[in-house]
């Protein structure tokens, strides 16, 4: 069987990596027993390591971190590892699942020591296009045809401003990688490659948890300017103090951080700057704030809506009813987030009206006219009479950001629009048969529905992070717009 060099698989791509594999001990590191086994991944699916033999004994099958040496040589650390199988036979065998894989030339993370970085170097789908300032530069075809000779140059742009997200630096650089040019060689380029740098202040190390925040984080904040085309990492690298595999000491090395990457169903089309919404530049003045609004490394209001929103933007699914209910309860969320809630406050209505309805409801169980299970139910819908309904919350919106906005958008009234949205949601929440012929409840009608509602919302938190209506409307109103936005009769 092949195996698969990890120190060359960008995140997200397939292998299958044949070493050796042992639970991981810092104190004896002879203690414990080798066995033979492969580590593989396929996308879609969860990381496996199959292994001959038994590696754990405890009765849970928790491994927190398990050792490997490929048959390429590199050092890997598993981290938590479950196991999911055993086949007692004549062989024994056992799978387990396994959440992540640190690759490194020089050895093994520590267990039971958290697992973080003095640095973090990432790579996206497309990010030296999003950033669109190139070094490159080359002489004219006329040149060449005049003077016969070709020229290309490359000068590394000026720095970008490094910018600060709740105590990381983050900072994007640019670098030019070429060939050596020998006396027979028949092409010569030069690659302009670019990357972002994160990095604690106060000379503090990222753990794990903050540092998936930042990457999905930076990931959201990409796809979001560069709609419709998402944005995926491909490379998660990192310093990190590792157990030298020879002198058993520890020592600070590279290490290359590979998970199933979230998003694997919307693929990332060729996209180059001319079709993305926002580049670099159009928000290079409120990057700071819109980073800080759209990584949430701790509890935050907002967090519901954008998990809501990218979960079915990477992954949508097959059913146009889930991808439109997914879309109202982003915008429902975002509403109730971001601006009034309620027609009155939860102690003044739980105190005086909510009490005053109950009054009859109490009446008519105590006389025997209504069950136990229907008096809770009454009380459980008038709790919430204070909130607002999903048709107050879309004409709210509406007049918030104006009619213009709402002409991006919409084709028809909006009382009718509304109306459409209102009747559909209630349709696919109750089924119930009065609603049936007020709603859109499937085929192309559903899915131009939907796709107005995500161009709202993409549009809503536009403006969440920073970028001025007026920017919005005139991209908006852009080739790109139309593109997105086709007649229904076109939707297959």
């Amino acid at each position: 069987m092949l195996s698969d060099k990890l120190l060359k698989k960008e995140l997200g791509e397939a292998f299958q990596c044949v070493g050796t594999w042992r639970i991981a001990n810092s104190q004896d590191f002879e203690s414990q027993p080798l066995f033979s086994g492969t580590l593989t991944f396929s996308p879609g699916e969860p990381m496996k390591l199959n292994v001959i033999g038994r590696l754990e004994k405890n009765p849970a099958g928790i491994a927190e971190m398990i050792w490997g040496v490929s048959e390429e040589g590199e050092f890997i650390t598993l981290f938590q590892c479950q196991r999911v199988g055993e086949v007692n036979g004549a062989v024994l065998r056992e799978s387990y699942i396994v959440q992540g894989v640190l690759v490194s030339t020089r050895g093994w993370l520590l267990p039971g020591v958290n697992i973080a970085f003095k640095s973090l170097r990432l790579h996206y789908t497309h990010l030296g296009e999003w950033v669109a300032i190139s070094g490159l530069k080359g002489s004219k075809i006329e040149d060449y045809i005049k003077e016969k000779k070709v020229w290309i140059s490359y000068e590394e742009p000026q720095k970008l401003p490094p910018v600060t997200v709740s105590g990381y630096n983050i900072s994007i650089s640019r670098a030019a990688n070429w060939p050596l040019v020998g006396p027979r060689t028949q092409e010569a380029s030069i690659t302009q490659s670019t990357s972002i740098k994160i990095e604690a202040q106060d000379s503090k190390w990222i753990s794990l948890r903050p540092a998936h925040a930042l990457v999905e984080g930076i990931q959201n904040f990409l796809s979001l300017l560069t709609y419709d085309d998402p944005i995926y990492p491909t490379l998660v690298e990192g310093t990190a103090r590792v157990v030298d595999s020879s002198t058993r000491t520890g020592l600070d090395a590279t290490v290359r951080l590979l998970y199933p990457r979230r998003g694997t169903k919307k693929p990332s089309a060729d996209l180059g700057s001319h079709k993305m919404l926002f580049t670099y530049t159009d928000v290079a003045d409120i990057l700071e704030s819109a980073l800080n609004k759209m990584i949430v490394l701790e509890e935050d209001e907002m967090e519901t809506v954008l998990n809501e929103f990218f979960a079915d933007y990477f992954t949508p699914s097959a059913y146009s009813q889930d991808r439109f209910m997914a879309t109202v309860r982003v915008i429902e969320s975002f509403h109730r987030r971001t601006s009034g809630n309620y027609y009155m406050p939860e102690e003044e209505y739980l105190n005086g009206l909510f009490k005053t309805f109950m009054e009859p409801v109490k009446d008519a169980r105590r006389q025997c006219k209504i069950s136990d299970s229907f008096r809770g139910r009454l009380e459980s819908q008038l709790r919430y009479g204070r909130e607002y309904s999903l048709r107050k919350r879309l004409n709210d919106l509406f007049a918030l950001y104006g009619e213009n906005f709402l002409t991006l958008f919409v084709d028809e009234e909006q009382s009718a629009f509304v109306s459409h949205v209102v009747d559909t949601r209630n349709w696919f929440t109750h089924f119930d048969e009065k609603l049936k012929y007020e709603a859109i409840r499937g085929g192309k009608e559903l899915r131009y529905l939907n796709l107005r509602l995500q161009l709202f919302t993409i549009a809503l938190l536009l403006r969440y992070i920073g970028l001025p209506q007026e920017g919005i409307e005139a991209q908006f109103r852009h080739w790109k717009f139309d593109y997105l936005k086709p007649e229904p009769e076109s939707i297959q």
